[in-house]
């Protein structure tokens, strides 16, 4: 049997070509293509023989080229026992300017790339088809000379002739000034001397915070587009049909494998320079606001009626704006007033989008609380603000409002009522009377009596016995008929006062057995409507007005802590939930009336035996 080695040299040979490095040469570079338009991308290839590790510095290259991407790869070919190892790198690059661009000698492990030259032409429109660009950019602002914090309109148009595989849009990025996007992106079709386009916009509000000079870098578009679309529908009519942020331009490509070979691409637009204006020196009112309309509106709840004291009025007044946003607006100061208490809310601010332009609005709630009555003016509500479109200083006002507070409800109730009755009030007992004024226990005083009609009569000089006789059978007739009189009147007053006092009792065990319902359901309106009933009829010759007089009435701290927090939860909106348990642990009962004239029994307690267990 005969061994042949020549396929084991060859085998071994192999594996060493593999393993061991072939000298290395040099570094050969090359341009895809040496001419090219503004926004165009173009591809440099360096390639080295042998296999190399590391990759080329792509920093010599950012002065004048965008470096968008850098790919390497390596091949070894075996041809006929000989092989062939080489390394490459492609970095596709976009112009920055037009005219002769010089490629500098680029170096990886040591060796050097030869420099090259590129021309890049200039991408102007022109009305010739032949000279047409198939894609640009188009930026501008609706003012150059805009004040600061002033919304500016800033708008980007991007035109393409040819079909987009995908893209990007590059946003804004200013770091003195504030940068909104406006809506969604709008599509449409223009024409351009003899070439149509389709065109893609979008809108942005920018709001310089500095005066000077504002640069606005020029937007970029990344994109790919096909190499070739002869014979197939055009892209452009796919791309047409769609709704415009279906469109690959705004994210990955929809359109699957529509194409078989695309290049990359970069388009620059214009860059801007805005001239950012100061506040003007003289300005009225210590808020600067900059917008294109302002204007004020209020509304109040209740809209009508009679306002009484304790009542609540909620005036609401919105201030809104259009090239401002909410949080921009000034919030409303709110003073204190005479005959008022005064209870605001938090002011809400809010941003939305109309016509192309930003409206901000701000509101806010301001409850007041008559503490007295009488005839009361609210003060007027102004700002002051710069109308960016006259160019001058303007007033936004809500006049005064005079309002006319009537007393509470409960006051007027009590004085509707007849005055109680004198008699059955206090009674004067004849012996505190001086002694020109009562008569004697045995018969008519010697100097003077009082008649019916309150007048003196004289009595005239003793004429004898029988005058005497008839005087006093007459004054003991008279004085039957007072008694008489007196009694059945004591019994009708008494009647009359036990009717009232019933009433009276059952009344405020009513408003009594409210109260403590509406605490034990935590319902602040009830309490407070339930509450000033309750203490109506216990204190009818001088009910409280209003909570506050109501702590006046019961002179406790604590009351009074619980009851602020009750007046609390009324007014003020947003406020947390009331938690009526603590008003109804300090108040239970009522005191005693003041002044020491209290005839009546106490109102009974709710829970008569706890107390009697407690005493």
């Amino acid at each position: 049997m005969r061994f042949s080695l020549r396929p084991l040299l060859k085998s071994t040979l192999y594996a060493l070509c593999l393993v061991a490095p072939l000298a290395q040469a040099a570094l050969n570079a090359r341009l895809d293509r040496d001419r090219v338009a503004e926004g165009e991308t173009v591809q440099l290839l360096l390639e080295a023989d042998g296999q190399m590790s590391g990759s080329p510095d792509t920093g010599l290259l950012e002065k004048d080229f965008d470096v968008l991407g850098v790919a390497s790869g390596s091949q070894v070919n075996i041809i006929n026992g000989k092989m062939d190892a080489r390394t490459t790198w492609s970095i596709t690059l976009a112009p920055k300017r037009s005219g002769k661009l010089n490629i500098p000698s680029l170096a990886v492990n040591g060796e050097r790339s030869p420099p090259l030259e590129l021309q890049v032409t200039d991408a102007a429109i022109s009305a010739g088809p032949a000279t047409s660009v198939p894609i640009f950019i188009e930026a501008e602002v609706d003012r150059n000379d805009p004040y600061v914090q002033g919304m500016v309109r800033y708008t980007v148009r991007v035109f393409h002739g040819v079909d987009l595989a995908e893209g990007r849009l590059s946003e804004p990025q200013l770091d003195d000034a504030l940068v909104r996007r406006l809506g969604e992106d709008r599509t449409y079709n223009v024409e351009r001397g003899d070439r149509r386009y389709r065109v893609i916009e979008r809108q942005y509000a920018m709001f310089p915070q500095t005066s000077g000079a504002l640069h606005i870098p020029a937007p970029v578009l990344d994109a790919r587009v096909p190499e070739q679309t002869a014979g197939r529908r055009s892209l452009s009519e796919e791309l047409f049909r769609r709704k415009p942020f279906d469109n690959p331009f705004f994210g990955r490509s929809p359109l699957g494998g529509l194409f078989n070979s695309t290049r990359q691409i970069r388009v620059r637009g214009n860059a801007l320079v805005l001239d950012v204006r100061p506040r003007p020196d003289r300005i009225a009112g210590s808020q600067w606001l900059p917008a294109e309309r302002l204007e004020l509106t209020e509304s109040w709840q209740p809209g009508g009626g009679d306002i009484r004291v304790g009542d609540p009025i909620t005036r609401t007044v919105t201030t809104r704006a259009l090239g401002l946003t909410g949080e921009q607006l000034p919030d409303l100061e709110v003073a204190s007033l005479d005959g008022f208490k005064v209870y605001p809310d938090q002011p809400a601010a809010s941003t939305r989008e109309v016509d192309h332009s930003i409206e901000g609005e701000k509101s806010r709630n301001i409850a007041f609380v008559p503490s007295a009555p009488g005839r009361f003016t609210l003060p007027p509500v102004r700002v002051h603000w710069w109308d960016t479109e006259a160019d001058r200083s303007r007033l936004a006002e809500l006049p005064a409002r005079t309002v006319e507070v009537l007393p509470a409800a409960g006051a007027r109730d009590v004085a509707a009522q007849p005055p109680p009755n004198v008699a059955t009030t206090a009674e004067v007992s004849s012996s505190k009377l001086p002694p020109s004024e009562r008569a004697s226990e045995g018969g008519f005083d010697s100097r003077a009596s009082v008649t019916d009609n309150g007048t003196a009569a004289v009595s005239t000089a003793r004429t004898g016995l029988w005058p005497w006789l008839s005087g006093a059978l007459a004054l003991l007739w008279l004085s039957t008929l007072g008694l008489l009189w007196r009694a059945r009147l004591s019994r009708t007053e008494r009647d009359k006062d036990a009717d009232t006092g019933n009433g009276r009792q059952a009344n405020a065990r009513q408003a009594q057995a409210r109260f403590l319902s509406a605490c034990r359901t935590n319902d602040p309106h009830l309490a407070r409507r339930s509450l000033l009933d309750w203490a109506a009829v216990h204190w009818p010759d001088d009910p409280p007005a209003g909570l506050e007089d109501l702590a006046e009435h019961l002179g406790d701290s604590d009351a009074r802590q619980a009851l602020a927090e009750l007046d609390r939860a009324l007014y003020c909106q947003g406020a947390r939930s009331w938690d009526g348990s603590m008003l109804a642990k300090h108040i239970g009962t009522f005191p005693k009336r003041r002044g020491g004239q209290e005839r009546n029994t106490p109102l009974p307690d709710l829970y008569p035996r706890v107390h009697e267990r407690a005493t």
